[in-house]
């Protein structure tokens, strides 16, 4: 069946499969390649300020290096938090049920969103259906791959179809009038501004 999200909503459960939305996809893309001077193409690579070693295109992917320029595959290395904590990873939610519920647009809209993927039901509850396309928003706990953080996912329906949107909750800091700093009184106000009528 390929990668789904399974949700659980009011004890029924739908399966969507998904396919990551990109600028690229939406609108096309045109791509300037460098060529050598045979007209052969270049292929982008990155120099290691520390070592000196010439990384290519997916090798960090694959692991890292460390301080001495030593070679550590992804696979062993461990995530630890602020504290030094070592922390567990979290697993993949593909194919797994995970619970849905309503929520709010204001928490979709103080979601960091990193990725927006297309959704095609494969079994949609009537439920889940009628609240999509009634403008109410889901929300769910996602994980593309087993790492370090889960993250949110904010599914949403209208006339083109099922989308869902992907990243971690944001908490914006908000500053009151009454608990602002005090400013100088406008008499006092010097503008130090150049005013370019001057000119």
């Amino acid at each position: 069946m390929g990668r789904t999200i399974n949700i659980s909503f009011k004890g029924k459960e739908s399966v969507f499969s998904i396919s990551k939305l990109s600028r690229s996809k939406l609108y096309g893309r045109k791509r300037r390649i460098p060529i050598d001077g045979d007209g052969n193409s270049c292929t982008r690579a990155s120099l290691d300020v520390a070592g000196g070693i010439l990384l290519k295109k997916g090798m960090t992917g694959q692991g890292y290096l460390d301080d001495k320029g030593n070679w550590l595959e992804r696979s062993t290395l461990t995530g630890v938090d602020g504290q030094g904590e070592v922390l567990k990873p979290a697993p993949s939610t593909l194919g797994e049920v995970v619970q849905g519920e309503e929520a709010s647009l204001e928490e979709a809209l103080n979601l960091r969103v990193s990725s927006v993927y297309a959704l095609e039901p494969k079994e949609l509850d009537d439920d889940l259906k009628k609240s999509l396309e009634a403008g109410s928003l889901v929300g769910l706990d996602f994980n593309y791959r087993e790492d370090y953080q889960m993250e949110r996912a904010f599914l949403a329906g209208n006339k083109d179809g099922y989308f869902a949107m992907v990243g971690q909750p944001a908490t914006p800091g908000w500053s009151e009038y009454e608990k602002s700093h005090d400013v100088a009184d406008e008499e006092s106000y010097e503008d130090d501004e150049l005013d370019f009528e001057m000119f």
